[in-house]
């Protein structure tokens, strides 16, 4: 009885059997003229009530971003670099059923 015990604990420990719920945001930034990536753009997300800062990251050489454990919900997706004229910022709404969003590519 005690390892059956032990056994479901261990169960109920592992992340593919408990769904958390939460979602991967992931995208690439590039510049809208040369169509080349752009690194350490800042992303940011947004609670869409307040604007308070959920998560965030910078891009990587390629360009890419990837923000890991966000809570189903609305957000706001914020892009800024420094050099360019206006941060732009994008609506993003998360259900329960998502895993991985991809946002695609994204021109400053």
């Amino acid at each position: 009885m005690r390892l059956i015990f032990v056994f479901i604990f261990l169960l109920a420990l592992n992340p593919s059997v408990v769904q958390s719920g939460k979602v991967t945001v992931s995208g690439i930034v590039t510049d809208k003229i040369t169509k080349q990536p752009i690194e350490f753009v800042t992303v940011l997300i947004l609670d869409k009530k307040d604007s308070s800062i959920i998560k965030g990251t910078i891009t990587d050489k390629k360009g890419k971003f990837s923000i890991e454990e966000i809570q189903p919900g609305h957000y706001l997706v914020h892009y800024s670099y420094i050099g360019y004229e206006d941060s732009k910022a994008m609506e993003l709404n998360i259900n329960r059923d998502q895993k991985n969003i991809s946002l695609g590519v994204f021109e400053l």
